[in-house]
């Protein structure tokens, strides 16, 4: 069943729930990843055959792995009773949170949700004379190890994913060529992307640490590249230590957690202490901070994608 804000503040608790994966990172020296480097990278719903996805995926994990589980497959109360499964006694659930939207009538603040529905459902337009109104909404779900009776076939098997690095590297390759970016290769110049210019700038290939360095800094930059006029039109001009500034190297930044992730590389939270400390402040003191970020990140990853016509692999292709 799906719950609103009406009952608790679900902004704060899932910045707070970044803001501790990114306090942890700081303290264990920057080694931390958004998401696990083995097993099932993506967190995923076995009941509706969906990865979940924006924040929730960070978040999933973050909780699996502070619980101990080494599943990351997830559902609601009622998705396991369907299956046959029940919850253990005692066991609390997490949230996953996304954007519901509420139609009203613009004159009289009427509720027609649940009508224009129907005329979208049948590939009708909106009604004229309707607001839209985007509500976040949040859901309880628990992990698969928190459950009794699950289904065999709803169990992840180790064994069923395995990546080679030809397999990752070649799945990166082919995002990054299929963008039709122009990257510029300068040794000893940095990472970065020229909005004016519609250029990236990466280091040679040779100067990373790895095959996986160099493509999670691609992607980094190619974040910052869906946000050009011509593409997402995102805010590009903003002065380094502002929040503006913060705001588009964390969209940058969970962009590349996603398409890495989706590629089967680990996903290495960035080392750069003034980027994770300017992102401490901004979740302090704005909640709405990171889930503006991972929206937009979200909606970068599935724009680049549907862009260079590229499916990747769902990390669940077999169970």
């Amino acid at each position: 069943m799906d719950k609103n804000t009406n009952y608790f503040d679900i902004y704060q608790i899932v910045t707070d729930k970044i803001i501790k994966i990114l306090q942890e990172h700081k303290n264990l020296n920057y080694s931390s990843t958004w998401l696990p480097t083995t097993g099932e990278i993506l967190a995923y719903n076995p009941a509706s055959r969906r990865n979940y996805n924006g924040l929730n995926i960070f978040i999933l994990y973050a909780t699996a792995r502070d619980r101990g589980y080494s599943q990351n497959r997830w559902m609601t109360l009622k998705q396991a009773g369907d299956c046959g499964a029940r919850v253990r006694k005692g066991e609390k659930s997490a949230i996953v949170a996304f954007w519901g939207r509420v139609y009203l009538e613009e004159k009289t603040k009427k509720n027609v949700t649940r009508q224009v529905k129907q005329i979208l459902e049948k590939g009708g337009a909106l009604p004229e004379g309707v607001t839209v109104i985007p509500l976040l909404r949040y859901y309880n779900v628990f992990n698969l190890q928190q459950l009794e009776g699950v289904p065999e076939n709803l169990i992840y098997k180790t064994e069923a994913l395995s990546f080679s690095e030809d397999d990752k590297d070649g799945m990166a390759e082919e995002f990054i060529s299929k963008t039709g970016a122009k990257i510029k290769y300068m040794p000893d110049m940095g990472n970065r992307y020229y909005p004016k210019l519609d250029i990236i700038q990466l280091c040679r290939r040779s100067q990373f640490k790895g095959a996986e360095a160099f493509y999670k800094t691609a992607f980094h930059e190619l974040g910052h590249w869906t946000g050009h006029p011509t593409r997402l039109n995102r805010p590009m001009k903003s002065v380094f230590g502002t929040p503006e500034y913060a705001f588009e190297e964390l969209i940058a930044e969970l962009f590349s957690a996603f398409i890495a992730a989706r590629c089967g590389f680990s996903s290495q939270i960035s080392n750069n202490a003034a980027y994770i400390d300017s992102w401490l402040e901004c979740l302090r003191s704005d909640k709405k901070f990171v889930l503006s970020a991972s929206g937009k990140a979200q909606k970068a990853a599935d724009f680049a994608s549907e862009q260079v016509g590229f499916h990747l692999q769902k990390q669940q292709a077999a169970s």
